[in-house]
């Protein structure tokens, strides 16, 4: 059976545009089909500006770095060849499956150059005549950020935050990148917490 909605092109747009990760629909050339409001908020482009930036290609709506490299734009630079957007909806039409790969784009921002880490998503669309993939892209930057020094007490083991706080390394991590742990038992303390429990290892020096 198929949902009246789903034959509504506004109404498939406004169930993009509800989706909270940025997301653009593209061609197999990675061309721009339609951007979602959470990319639009992401790439600072106002809804008006929508219908003069769909058929770009996805390297001018992220500022990449290599789109102002030539003339022709998006997609004609040397290192265009090996373009992680274009890897992934290449990958993914060839599998008809979803594709996620984790890629460094280099983008201009109003701060300058930036190497921004992204999870890339890309999904295959096919109904009829038309092909497409959804294209979701997800800054995990600050997850992998590297700082010089983390701060974390020797005896409890909890991190000190940018506020001067101490958290537990769970609530750090939590905090920041909304990483959730689940807890296990390493081997060492195995041995040493629950020796019954390992009968094979011996706690202490061999008599």
């Amino acid at each position: 059976m198929k949902l009246p909605i789903l034959r509504d092109a506004e109404a498939l747009g406004a169930i993009l545009d509800a989706y909270p990760a940025p997301s653009l629909v593209v061609d197999k050339e990675v061309r721009t089909l339609f951007i979602n409001r959470a990319a639009r908020r992401a790439l600072g482009l106002q809804d008006e500006q929508m219908e003069p930036a769909t058929l770009r290609r996805s390297g001018h709506h992220l500022h990449c770095v290599h789109a102002g490299e030539t003339p022709e734009g998006c997609g004609s630079a040397p290192a265009c060849r090996r373009c992680a957007l274009q890897d992934s909806v290449g990958s993914a039409f060839a599998a008809e499956a979803v594709r996620h790969s984790r890629a460094i784009l280099h983008l201009v921002t109003p701060n300058g150059l930036a190497d921004v880490q992204f999870r890339i998503s890309a999904a295959p669309v096919r109904r009829g005549d038309f092909v497409a993939s959804i294209l979701t892209l997800e800054s995990v930057s600050d997850v992998f950020k590297v700082t010089s020094l983390i701060p974390i007490c020797f005896h409890c083991r909890k991190v000190k935050d940018e506020e001067h706080g101490w958290q537990t390394v769970e609530d750090y991590f939590k905090h920041r990148a909304d990483i959730d742990f689940s807890h296990a038992l390493c081997t060492d303390c195995l041995k040493q917490h629950y020796p019954e429990e390992a009968p094979d290892c011996r706690v202490g020096p061999e008599p």
